[in-house]
């Protein structure tokens, strides 16, 4: 993935089970929902800290958009545009540094 060849992809969120954690309407009830990803790679994990991503709890970092810096540093900035382009939504990724918390935040499908 983008040269990251020890990084695992995954889709988790509303786009997964179909219904919305917060509010319990299904996938895109009230608008375009968009698609919550994931990236499951210590290497990248810290690369993203070094090109300036703020840390969040569990060993993840905040979640990054095409536009932001850290996208471009770390090269997701092209997937992350062309994953908007093709399915028109919002679409950001957070960068975990293994599979402990990931698996706690609910339903995920890992993507090929």
């Amino acid at each position: 993935m983008a040269g990251h060849s020890n990084a695992r992809l995954v889709m988790f969120g509303s786009s997964v089970t179909g219904f919305s954690y917060r509010a319990g309407t299904s996938f895109d009830t009230g608008g375009k929902s968009d698609y919550d990803l994931a990236v499951v790679s210590p290497r990248l994990y810290e690369a993203a800290l070094t090109a300036g991503a703020q840390r969040r709890a569990g060993g993840r970092t905040e979640p990054i958009g095409p536009r932001s810096r850290v996208a471009k540093n770390i090269k997701l900035k092209t997937m992350l545009e062309s994953l908007h382009d093709l399915s028109g939504r919002k679409v950001s990724i957070m960068i975990y540094r293994d599979w402990t918390f990931l698996t706690t935040r609910g339903p995920y499908r890992i993507l090929p």
